[in-house]
């Protein structure tokens, strides 16, 4: 109930993919989507309801542990291309494959060795 009275205003507008990304982004995907649920059905959102019942959360197909193992290094270049591959992949509704998810990650390595002069 916390989560529906501390958050009714602000997702009122949301829609099925915001409430999806929301779900996505936190560390407990499956309590979130539980919230989500409860806050659609406050909220009156009837055919979002009935999208975020339907959706199972997925998984998101790509590891840092492919750009650690081609020899990058640990760090906040690592994390912002992490984060940079899963906003690619919420964009396309979660429709990126892994390879097609390493292929970008591939690409952002190479942009930011080429911004620090590797």
């Amino acid at each position: 109930m916390l989560f529906i009275h501390n958050n009714r205003e602000q997702y009122a507008t949301y829609d099925t993919k915001q409430f999806q990304d929301l779900i996505i982004d936190s560390q407990d995907q499956k309590v979130t989507h539980y919230h989500c649920v409860e806050l659609a059905k406050y909220l009156n959102l009837r055919d979002t309801l009935t999208e975020l019942r339907e959706w199972a959360v997925p998984r998101f197909p790509f590891s840092a542990r492919v750009l650690v193992e081609a020899g990058l290094p640990k760090g906040p270049i690592l994390s912002r291309i992490v984060e940079a591959v899963k906003q690619e992949w919420k964009a396309s509704s979660f429709t990126l494959t892994e390879s097609e998810l390493n292929k970008i990650a591939q690409e952002l390595v190479n942009d930011s060795r080429a911004e620090v002069g590797l």
